[in-house]
């Protein structure tokens, strides 16, 4: 897409059982499940800037960091956009295909 500058990441966190994290870290735990991020593991969404057209998009990557879809968002704001990343990375917004699709742009 050009010049593009990376404004912000979401990771997509995983649930861990909390005999997992006990296990892991060697504290005892209340809840029942624990959100983990293992950055670098977890498919992640990344907010974009397409300098020369003044375009926000997202760049979605699954676990082994390849790009699986792109989404613009034209006459958007950043902050529109990196809700709608957020959204996806906690699970409120599922995609218009499924993760093995490639980029759209």
């Amino acid at each position: 897409m050009g010049k593009d500058i990376e404004i912000s990441t979401y990771w997509q966190e995983a649930m861990i059982p909390k005999e997992t994290v006990q296990e892991l870290t060697g504290t005892r735990m209340d809840s029942n499940y624990y959100y983990l991020n293992e950055a670098g593991n977890m498919p992640k969404a990344v907010v974009k800037l397409n300098q020369s057209e003044g375009l926000y998009y997202i760049d979605y990557y699954d676990k082994m960091g390849n790009v699986f879809y792109t989404e613009s968002f034209h006459g958007k704001s950043v902050h529109y956009v990196e809700d709608a990343a957020e959204n996806w990375a906690l699970g409120h917004k599922i995609l218009p295909i499924d993760n093995t699709q490639g980029s759209l742009i």
